[in-house]
C-alpha cells in the first residue's frame, strides 16, 4: 500500500491506500498505531482507479505528503498490481487468504438489497416510477381541495412560502414553491412523497427535484387539534419535527442521482451548491450527493446540534469515520432509528468503523426488542474489535444477544479468539470475564489450529489461558454408529409420526350469556387500580367524549381507531358510569393504546359482562399483553379465543 503522512501542529496522522481489482483499500489513523482499515467495492476496475485518484488528490490538497517508493507516481496507478480472478477460476478460500480477511467488511446479501445507494458505491438500480406521475400528482393536489387553499390563505402561514407556492402553481419553476405544495400534499399519511419527487423529475428534471427536496426539509405544515380533528392548517419555515415524513423523498432522489449520467449529476451538484446556507440544507445536500466529501465533513462539526433524522442522514453520507473524531459526544438516532436500510447504508460507508457508532446508540438510547436485535446482528457482521467487545459486554440474558455474540464468533474466529483471551485474562467485569472463559474453551476446541498460530501474538497472561486448551490429551476413541443406542442414531424426530387423536372433554356446556368468575379479592384489586396518566389528557368533559364515541360507531374500522382513544378509555375507566355503559359494547381501540392494561382491568371490574366485547377485541389484538383480561369471563367465545392460542 502507498502511504501518506500529515504532521502539522499537534497532528501526526497517516493514510494508506491501494487498489485491488475493483476495490479500494484504505487504512488510516494516528502515526504509531495500526489504524483502521476500510474496503470499498466498485462496479468496475476503472471506477476503483478513479476513486483512488480522487481520494489521493483530496488528501494531498489537505497537506498529506506521500512517503516511500510510491512518492511522485501517478495516483491513479496501483503501487503493487494484484491479479484479478478470471471467470471460472475459484477465488482463494478464507483459510488460504490469511488473517487479513477478518479486517475486511463484506456486505451481507440482505443488506445489499436494503441499502440506500450512493454514487460510486454498491450498485443498486432505483425502482421505476409509477405510471404518469405528473398527472397522478396533479390529480392528488386537486383532490385536496379546501385543505390546500386553507393552508395557503391562512394568516398564520409564512408569506414567503405562500408566494412561492402560488408562483409554482402559476407555472414558475420554483423549487421552494414545489416543496411547499408537496409538504401540504403529504400531510395526510396516505399520500406518498415519492410521487411528488417522480413528478418533479419527469416535468422539471432531476437537478430541480434535488433542489426542491432540500427546500422540503425546511418546510413544515402545522395544524390545531380540536375534538380529535386537525383544523387550521398553515405552512411555516423552520425545522420540522416530522422530518421522517420527508426522508423517502431524499432517499428517492439520492437513488436516482447514484444512477444518473455524469452530466445530470454535475448539474445537480451545481444546483445544490447554491442553496447550502443553513445546517439543515447542508445535511440534506450532503446526503443527496455523498460523493462531495467536503460537504459531509462540513456538517460533522455541527453534528451535536442535529435532530435524529438529520444525524441519520449525515451518518449515511460518510465514507470515512475520520471526521467523527472531531465529534466526541456522538448524537443518537433514538428509538427505532437503526433500520436495516440505515445499518446497510452506514456500513457501506464506514465498514467496521460503524460499530462504535452503533454501540453508542445501543447503550444510550431505548430500543424495542426487534430494534435491539438488528443492531446486535449488525455488530456481528462488522470487522471491529470494539464491536465484538460490545457484544461480549452486552450479555443480558436475552436470546438475541447471545445469538449475535455466537454469530460474531463464527464470522471472525481469529478476532474472537484474541479478544476472548484478552477478556478472560484482564476484564474488570467478573461476569464478562467468566463468560469469556466459558466461550474460549469451546472456541479453542473448534479452532485449535488458529489458537496455536496466534499463541505467539498473545500476552503471557492470555497464552497461559489458551495454551492448555489446545492440549488434546488422551481422547476417547471414536466408535461407529453400530455401537450407539438407537435413540442417538435414529432419534424420534427423524421417523414418520402418526397423528394422535385430539383429547376431547365431554359434558361441558357454555352459558348462554357471559358470566363473571372472580377469584377472592380479584375484582376489588382490579377496581382499585390507581388513575392512569391518561386522565391528564382529558378535560373531564365526558359528554363531549361520549358524543365522539357515538359519532365513531358505525364508521369503518380504520376510522374508529384514529386518535382520541386515551380520553375515551379514561371515560370508561374513571368517568360517568351511566353515560359510559351504553357505549361500551361497541367501543374498540383499547389494544391500540400503550400501557392500557391497568385501565382496562379497571373497566372490567366496573362493568363486568358489559365489557366482554372490548376485552375480547383487546385480547385478540394484543394477546401477549391483554390475554389476562379474559380470565374472569366465563363465555364460549372467550374459551374459543383462548383455545386458538394453544
Amino acid at each position: 500500500m502507498r502511504r501518506w503522512e500529515f504532521v502539522e501542529g499537534g497532528s501526526d496522522k497517516f493514510w494508506e491506500a491501494a487498489v485491488d481489482g475493483a476495490a479500494v483499500t484504505v487504512r488510516y489513523g494516528r502515526s504509531g498505531t495500526n489504524g483502521r482499515e476500510q474496503v470499498k467495492a466498485f462496479p468496475t476496475v476503472d471506477e476503483a482507479q478513479a476513486h483512488f485518484a480522487k481520494a489521493v488528490a483530496e488528501k494531498e490538497r489537505k497537506g498529506y505528503r506521500e512517503i516511500g517508493a510510491g512518492a511522485g507516481t501517478d495516483p491513479g496507478a496501483a503501487a503493487d498490481p494484484v491479479p484479478v480472478a478470471q471467470p471460472g477460476v475459484s477465488a482463494p478460500t478464507a483459510e488460504a487468504a490469511g488473517p487479513e480477511d477478518e479486517d475486511v467488511f463484506v456486505m451481507p446479501d440482505a443488506w445489499r438489497r436494503a441499502l440506500i445507494p450512493r454514487r460510486g458505491g454498491i450498485p443498486r438500480k432505483p425502482s421505476a416510477p409509477g405510471k404518469e406521475p405528473v398527472t397522478s400528482y396533479r390529480d392528488g393536489l386537486r383532490q385536496m381541495g379546501d385543505w390546500l387553499e386553507q393552508t395557503l390563505t391562512s394568516e398564520r402561514s409564512d408569506s414567503e412560502l405562500v408566494a412561492a407556492a402560488r408562483a409554482h402553481q402559476s407555472g414558475s419553476r420554483d423549487p421552494l414553491g414545489a416543496a411547499v405544495l408537496a409538504a401540504v400534499y403529504t400531510y395526510p399519511v396516505k399520500n406518498k412523497i415519492s410521487l411528488a419527487v417522480d413528478a418533479w423529475v419527469e416535468e422539471f428534471g432531476l437537478p430541480f427535484a434535488a433542489r426542491a427536496t432540500v427546500e422540503l426539509f425546511t418546510t413544515a405544515v402545522e395544524t390545531d387539534w380540536i375534538h380529535q380533528r386537525s383544523v387550521h392548517p398553515r405552512v411555516r419555515r423552520g425545522a420540522n419535527q416530522r422530518h421522517g415524513r420527508y426522508r423517502p423523498a431524499a432517499d428517492r432522489v439520492r437513488s436516482l442521482l447514484a444512477d444518473c449520467d455524469e452530466e445530470t449529476h454535475r448539474a445537480a451538484v451545481e444546483a445544490l451548491a447554491g442553496c447550502r446556507n443553513s445546517l439543515t440544507r447542508l445535511v440534506v445536500a450532503a446526503y443527496l450527493v455523498p460523493s462531495e466529501t467536503a460537504w459531509v465533513e462540513e456538517c460533522v462539526a455541527s453534528g451535536s446540534r442535529l435532530a435524529a433524522v438529520e444525524w441519520s442522514m449525515l451518518l449515511c453520507s460518510l465514507s470515512s469515520a475520520e471526521p467523527l473524531e472531531k465529534l466526541p459526544p456522538l448524537p443518537s438516532l433514538s428509538y427505532d432509528g437503526w433500520s436495516t436500510e440505515i445499518i446497510a447504508t452506514v456500513a457501506e460507508g464506514l465498514g467496521g468503523d460503524a460499530a462504535p457508532v452503533m454501540l453508542h446508540d445501543l447503550t444510550t438510547s431505548y430500543h424495542h426488542k426487534d430494534g435491539k436485535k438488528r443492531i446486535l446482528d449488525a455488530l456481528a457482521e462488522l470487522p471491529s474489535d470494539e464491536g465484538f467487545r460490545g457484544l461480549l459486554a452486552q450479555q443480558d440474558g436475552i436470546k438475541s444477544t447471545r445469538a449475535a455474540l455466537m454469530a460474531g464468533l463464527r464470522r471472525f474466529p481469529r478476532r474472537a479468539l484474541r479478544l476472548l483471551a484478552d477478556a478472560a485474562a484482564a476484564s474488570t467485569d467478573p461476569a464478562t470475564q467468566q463468560l469469556a472463559r466459558q466461550l474460549l474453551t469451546g472456541h479453542v476446541a473448534i479452532h485449535r489450529a488458529t489458537a496455536l498460530e496466534l499463541l505467539p501474538e498473545l500476552t503471557p497472561e492470555q497464552a497461559a489461558l489458551v495454551e492448555p486448551l489446545t492440549d488434546l490429551g488422551e481422547r476417547v476413541p471414536e466408535v461407529g454408529p453400530d455401537s450407539l443406542p438407537e435413540l442417538f442414531t435414529s432419534p424420534p424426530w427423524t421417523r414418520p409420526r402418526s397423528a394422535g387423536k385430539p383429547r376431547v372433554l365431554t359434558g361441558l356446556s357454555a352459558p348462554r350469556e357471559p358470566q363473571m368468575r372472580w377469584l377472592p379479592g380479584e375484582r376489588e384489586a382490579w377496581a382499585a387500580t390507581s388513575e392512569s396518566w391518561y386522565t391528564s389528557w382529558s378535560d373531564d368533559d365526558w359528554q363531549r367524549v361520549a358524543a365522539t364515541i357515538r359519532a365513531r360507531i358505525g364508521q369503518p374500522e380504520d376510522a374508529r381507531l384514529r386518535g382520541g382513544q386515551h380520553a375515551e378509555l379514561a371515560l370508561f375507566a374513571y368517568g360517568d358510569e351511566e353515560l359510559a355503559r351504553p357505549l361500551l359494547a361497541q367501543w374498540r381501540a383499547g389494544e391500540r393504546i400503550w400501557h392500557s392494561g391497568d385501565s382496562l382491568r379497571r373497566v372490567a371490574a366496573r362493568f363486568g359482562t358489559d365489557a366482554v366485547e372490548p376485552m375480547l377485541a383487546a385480547a385478540a389484538g394484543n394477546p401477549a399483553t391483554h390475554a389476562p383480561l379474559l380470565l374472569p369471563y366465563l363465555d364460549g367465545r372467550v374459551a374459543a379465543t383462548m383455545a386458538d392460542w394453544l
